[in-house]
């Protein structure tokens, strides 16, 4: 009989902004025991070997508290794919279980390419809705958008997301600004590694994503939002 290998948590990010920090701030993968991190690698390096750990990691624990969790159920309650927590750790960290394969993972990928004009039609109107709903995710990456083969989207890790009031805010652009640029990115860049599309479509194809995101704001964002900052944004990813 095959034996199991024995899982323990093991911190693979961070959410410290100007150093490291280890525990409850950042996330930690469940890993095999005998799991080691090569010595000298570099800060790239280091990033990769730990995005690897956590692509095939069944559970996670993430730091939590009561306004991620209200978020997390405003959103899921509005129909956009959250990660499941399964139990609260009663420290500021919770238990939760993998949800799909994120777009930087080889499995999200195949998936992805499977079906990239549903995926990306999926992923722009939950960022809008997500948006309407006054709230910002802060580090829309590709590691943390997932993907399932039945073609639901998942968002990933929202410790670092915050409300904003549009009709209050003076200047809504930058509350999403950070979203967009960043969804945008890894989505493009998704089809171009996945789709095989040709490094001079990449442009369009960024452009397109924020349109489709843009168009679908409600009034009160669209008022605070200025066509000229938002046309700035645009075409800034390069072949």
């Amino acid at each position: 009989m095959e034996r199991k290998r024995l899982l323990v948590p093991k911190p693979i990010s961070y959410s410290g902004k100007e150093k490291r920090t280890e525990g409850k701030e950042g996330t930690q993968a469940f890993v095999p025991s005998d799991t080691r991190i090569p010595p000298n690698l570099s800060g790239y390096e280091l990033q990769k070997f730990l995005r690897h750990l956590g692509h095939d990691a069944p559970y996670f624990i993430k730091p939590v508290n009561a306004e991620t969790r209200d978020i997390r159920k405003q959103l899921s309650d509005a129909g956009v794919g959250v990660e499941r927590e399964l139990m609260d750790l009663k420290d500021g960290t919770a238990l939760f279980e993998k949800t799909g394969h994120s777009l930087d993972s080889p499995e999200g990928q195949r998936i992805f390419a499977d079906d990239p004009l549903n995926f990306l039609s999926e992923v722009q109107k939950a960022v809008t809705r997500i948006h309407n709903l006054g709230i910002k995710h802060t580090h829309l990456h590709g590691g943390n958008i997932a993907v399932t083969p039945e073609g639901k989207v998942f968002f990933l890790d929202w410790s670092q997301a915050r409300r904003f009031d549009a009709s209050q805010t003076p200047n809504a652009f930058a509350e999403v600004k950070n979203d967009l640029q960043h969804v945008a990115q890894s989505l493009a860049l998704t089809m171009l590694t996945c789709r095989g599309i040709n490094a001079q479509d990449v442009v369009p194809v960024h452009d397109g994503i924020l349109k489709g995101i843009w168009t679908g704001y409600n009034k009160d964002l669209l008022d605070k939002i200025p066509k000229d900052k938002f046309k700035a944004i645009l075409k800034t990813v390069k072949d």
